[in-house]
């Protein structure tokens, strides 16, 4: 066997597992961790010939790494060495060292908790911190402490930070460093110009370096579209002639993904255009060469909208240097990032953990089943969320997996055992219940995986799940589908909508497109859509109040009612991916515990006045309105006080008399005049006591109300008679003239022509004598002429000059010399004459 650096600290290791319960191995790619470790430990006294479950992220490399393990030992896989992941399983009786895809584990742990068999749980890779990667860990952890103290626990990586899982594991945990096996690796920064796309940079790139430099190339996309984007470039470019290509990706078959990993074939090379499943665990032979795009996708999920979406991100630096080092596995290599140095320096040093950005449901659920309610006392490297998980018990306590207080119910142990997503195991057993079990188990598996349709860039898009049901039917009966289907992805999905008929006890049979928007609509309540109206008929609004968007015509938009499982959760309107009709006799039939009905007595200022509406709502979507016939009384009257605490005071149907009236209580009370607060902020808070009695029974408005009695109603009989004596609406002038008081000022203002108040010697005063009048006084025509509060003044030192001014425009006036003895009056001097006269003739 190879001397690897790993065998360096085998007996160091080997050490720290007999004297610990859990232990950390740091080791840089290269370093032959995944595949010798296990090895090494298979003849620990400590394991006493229980098995090793080595945990992988990803199904490509769980399979690989199996492969490789068992060569080394001389076997096939199977024998000594197996795996297991979904829809895949090679183990057998002899099997010491079993390889698992993460999720596996936790199903492994629920089922035997005791984990009898098991001597050794390693976690490999962990720094990817998938979220079943640290459920996993959790439950072990839970296993350790509590049932099997003699259970080890290895965690290994080539970037971790020991410090953080220190804290977790314990301060005493060993922590052993290997040092790595790689080559120089020479790094070139191309960043692609402003106007350039990603994957015509990145052929360019590929070209260049082909020619100048020998050996394969690896290079790193964010997903399958990005892959079959630069495919076509390059097919189209000029490459070398000794070069093939080769896509890797989740979603292709095994036959694909094992012919880019195996060397190529002699005089040729090869270029492997990747997602970030080659960053780790694999070794590709002959790749010298690595471009990275810098750019990864993650499903990351919002709280805000309940829905996962997939992000294109930045790398962190960890994952760079990761593919970076990709290049010098096996020889000294050169790796082109497309992206400056500046950016590099500007990148997150780690990549989030998972647990931080995806759906809780099924971590949430898997613990009710544990028998944990709170997940948030168990040990955690990163603690979940409180929102994510709010969010999570909320969706299952509606689906009636949860009850409330978050324990497990027996739907919900039933929808467990199936183990997918609660929602689509939600509606599979619902599907069961409605004799559709076949057609409900497709719907879940497709789901499940990537579109079955290769979509062409820049084609259109048809988004019905039916066609897609419809094609899974053609598959599964005749095997002839277009060209456009991919094969592949159709085998898996009846293959795993098999294993789940069988655990549901249902046999197969026609699949029904028909039925899938209802059995959608019972697993993604939430997701039951309404076209909006007024609109261009694409745009939907969900259960949930958000809103979804076809970006495209498509035919779906002829149907009213959509459930839409596949959307992502971007801007105001998300876009839609995936979605089936559903007719709304059903929903109303299935879906009744979300129909609600509410009335709203809301004012509208059209027609000022209360409008009483009935409107029927599915979650949050206003299906129908229609007026109230027979309003409830008392309703309205709340309503018509809430409008006018919302809108205002001037909302009211106020008139110059109840204007004055207020302004002369307003008045009084500013100078200390003994009377309530009739403040707008008062009025506003004591209408239930003062508008209240006053607003006419079953009326709709405000201008049936008398307010002026309304407010007069504040005061007692004694206070009303004190504003008539201290703040009058008129007063009587020396001339007999009834004059009105304007008080809508800081001081009340008595507008009188001055002949009128010839011999009034002093200022009247009002409230109690406290305040003067201020007089505005008007010459013949009405015009101001002067304004005074110190009448005595006014006579004394004003009223010479006015005379002199008025005299000569008003000669028809009186314009006594002596003000303070005149006969005041309404009259020019030639009526003054003609009534004297008349008072004499009486007297005679």
């Amino acid at each position: 066997m190879q001397e690897l650096p790993i065998h360096a600290v085998l007996p160091e290791l080997s050490r720290a597992l007999g004297d610990h319960s859990r232990a950390i191995l740091q080791a840089p790619p290269g370093a032959g961790k995944t595949t010798i470790v296990p090895l090494h430990l298979l003849d620990a006294p400590w394991l006493a010939g229980r098995k090793i479950l080595v945990l992988e992220p990803r199904r490509l490399a769980a399979r690989a790494v199996c492969a490789r393990m068992a060569e080394l030992l001389g076997e096939r896989p199977g024998e000594r060495v197996g795996y297991t992941m979904r829809l895949d399983t090679k183990t057998g009786p002899r099997t010491r060292i079993e390889v698992l895809t993460e999720g596996v584990l936790t199903r492994r742990i629920l089922n035997d908790p005791e984990m009898k068999d098991t001597g050794l749980i390693i976690f490999d890779e962990f720094h990817e911190r998938s979220l079943q990667a640290d459920q996993g860990l959790t439950l072990s952890l839970e296993v350790q402490e509590a049932l099997r103290n003699d259970l080890r626990i290895l965690i290994m990586s080539a970037t971790l930070d020991a410090a953080s899982l220190t804290q977790t594991l314990g301060q005493d945990t060993p922590v052993i460093t290997a040092a790595g096996q790689s080559y120089p690796v020479q790094t070139i920064y191309a960043p692609a110009p402003p106007t350039v796309p990603l994957e015509r940079h990145a052929c360019t790139v590929i070209t260049t370096a082909l020619q100048n430099e020998p050996g394969s190339c690896l290079v790193f996309l964010p997903g399958a579209p990005e892959i079959h984007r630069l495919k076509g470039l390059l097919q189209q470019s000029n490459l070398p002639k000794d070069v093939c290509i080769h896509p890797l990706f989740g979603g292709l078959s095994r036959e694909d993904q094992d012919k880019a990993l195996h060397p190529a074939p002699p005089g040729r090379r090869k270029v492997v255009l990747a997602t970030s499943i080659a960053e780790t665990s694999l070794t590709i032979e002959g790749i010298r060469i690595v471009v990275d795009a810098g750019r990864t996708r993650l499903s990351r999920y919002s709280p805000r909208t309940g829905m996962d979406r997939l992000e294109t991100i930045a790398v962190s630096q960890s994952s760079a240097n990761q593919r970076r080092g990709r290049a010098g596995r096996l020889e000294p290599g050169i790796c082109y990032r497309l992206w400056s140095e500046t950016a590099q320096a500007a990148l997150q040093a780690q990549t989030p953990p998972e647990i931080e950005n995806t759906d809780l449901c099924d971590m949430l659920l898997t613990l009710a089943d544990w028998g944990t309610t709170d997940p948030l006392r168990l040990t955690w490297v990163t603690q979940p969320p409180a929102a994510h998980l709010h969010q999570a018990r909320s969706l299952l306590q509606e689906l009636g997996a949860l009850d409330s207080d978050g324990r497990i119910t027996q739907h919900g142990h039933e929808i467990r055992r199936l183990g997918t997503h609660p929602r689509l195991a939600h509606l599979m057993v619902q599907a069961h219940k409605r004799d559709n079990a076949w057609t409900g188990c497709i719907l879940a598996a497709l789901l499940m995986e990537r579109d079955i349709i290769l979509h062409t860039p820049g084609a259109s898009q048809n988004r019905d799940l039916r066609i897609r049901l419809d094609l899974l039917e053609r598959y599964r009966t005749t095997r002839r589908i277009p060209d456009h289907v991919h094969h592949e992805t159709c085998r898996r999905i009846l293959q795993q909508a098999g294993i789940w008929a069988r655990r549901l006890g249902a046999d197969q049979g026609q699949i029904k497109p028909e039925a899938s928007g209802m059995l959608l609509a019972l697993a993604f309540p939430d997701r039951v859509a309404f076209q909006r109206p007024g609109t261009d008929g694409r745009t939907y609004i969900l259960t949930n109040g958000k809103g979804a968007r076809f970006l495209g015509s498509d035919p779906l938009t002829v149907f009213p009612w959509l459930v839409i499982p596949e959307l992502d959760g971007k801007g105001k309107d998300a876009t839609i991916f995936l979605a089936a009709p559903v007719d709304q006799h059903d929903l109303e039939t299935d879906l009744s515990a979300l129909w609600h009905t509410h009335e709203d007595y809301a004012w509208e200022t059209a027609r000022m006045e209360i409008v009483p509406i009935r409107t029927r709502f599915l979650g949050a979507i206003s299906v129908s309105s229609r007026p109230i016939p027979k309003p409830d009384p008392q309703r309205l009257a709340t309503a018509l006080l809430n409008a006018v605490r919302e809108r205002g005071i001037d909302l009211l149907p106020w008139e110059k008399t109840t204007r004055s009236w207020l302004a002369r209580v307003r008045f009084l009370q500013a100078h200390g005049l003994d009377l309530p607060d009739f403040s707008t902020k008062t009025l506003l808070a004591e209408l239930d006591d003062w508008l209240l009695p006053f607003i006419t029974t079953g009326k709709r408005g405000l201008k049936n109300i008398d307010l002026f009695q309304a407010l007069k109603s504040r005061l007692t009989w004694e206070q009303t008679k004190m504003m008539d004596i201290h703040a009058p609406t008129h007063m009587t002038v020396p001339s007999g003239s009834h004059i009105p008081l304007d008080y809508a000022g800081d001081t009340p203002v008595l507008a009188v022509r001055i002949q009128e108040i010839f011999g009034w010697t002093t200022t009247p005063l009002l409230a109690k004598g406290r305040v003067p009048v201020c007089i505005h006084l008007l010459s013949p025509a009405q015009r101001p002429m002067q304004v005074t509060s110190d009448l005595a003044g006014f006579w004394k030192n004003g009223y010479p000059e006015i005379k002199k001014e008025l005299k000569g425009r008003y000669p028809k006036h009186y314009w006594p010399d002596d003000p303070l003895t005149a006969q005041a009056t309404r009259r020019t001097k030639k009526g003054m004459e003609k009534s004297q006269k008349h008072l004499s003739d009486g007297k005679k």
